[in-house]
């Protein structure tokens, strides 16, 4: 698949409109070179929130909120390792020559988070608030390390290597979401 094909994920239909405003709001700050860098911050921290929000709920007792937002997390989750993969570890792979390096460990890292995320729901589908909490502890355990290499290393280096040209293609591919 191109690099700037159309991914095919069941969730695509539901990213959030919002989200596609601020990738429209990152283009028009000007800064093309470091689209990717910023989008997946922003991804990054929205999914952080709802992280957060899943495990107030869970402390609170809150278990029929929990288990939907932690749905919605895994869901998150999901698209955002679809779009990093699909979209993102191509332009790397293709630009960096490095096919299996990095960003095959981050794929396999995304299999650890996805895996805890659905470990996370499935404990509160039985009400098991100890295999949640054991979920939600591998998970961060893999999920700081992650990000930051994605963030500080593998996307920034992404960024410098794309032109203006292959920005814009990537902002434009981020909107048809």
């Amino acid at each position: 698949m191109s690099a700037f094909g159309l991914i095919d994920s069941p969730h695509g239909a539901g990213m959030h409109s919002a989200r596609m405003r601020a990738v429209t709001r990152l283009a028009a700050l000007g800064k093309p070179m470091d689209i990717i860098t910023s989008f997946a911050r922003r991804e990054h921290r929205r999914l952080d929130a709802m992280l957060r929000r899943v495990r107030t709920e869970v402390e609170a007792g809150q278990m029929d909120e929990a288990r939907a937002s932690c749905d919605a997390f895994h869901r998150g989750l999901s698209l955002h390792a679809t779009i990093e993969e699909q979209l993102f570890f191509p332009l790397f792979e293709a630009r960096s020559g490095m096919v299996g390096g990095p960003t095959a460990t981050l794929r396999h890292e995304h299999r650890e988070l996805e895996a805890a995320a659905r470990s996370m729901c499935e404990a509160l589908s039985r009400d098991d608030r100890a295999s949640f909490h054991e979920g939600l502890r591998l998970l961060e355990e893999v999920r700081p390390e992650h990000e930051s290499k994605e963030e500080h290393v593998l996307y920034p280096t992404t960024d410098q290597m794309l032109s203006d040209r292959e920005c814009a293609a990537v902002v434009e591919r981020l909107e048809r979401l």
